[in-house]
């Protein structure tokens, strides 16, 4: 079944934050290598463990939507 529309949830994704997530047919996902400081791995192992978020992979994905919405909104 093809579709050329976009399906938008919203997602909470941690307390008192929630994420707009659209949905688009026939989207891939795709393996990124970045490298952080140790400290910065740290902080976000915490939220990860604190339950704040699934995985690190999660908590990123969630982290640079927020800063697309913020740039496209003028708001950055």
């Amino acid at each position: 079944m093809k579709s050329t529309q976009q399906k938008s949830i919203y997602l909470k994704v941690a307390k008192g934050f929630k994420i707009e997530c659209i949905i688009a047919p026939y989207t891939m996902k795709k393996k990124l290598s970045i490298t952080l400081e140790e400290n910065t791995i740290t902080q976000l192992e915490d939220f990860v463990n604190n339950g704040k978020f699934r995985n690190k992979s999660h908590l990123i994905k969630f982290a640079i939507t927020k800063l697309m919405n913020e740039v496209q909104n003028g708001s950055y």
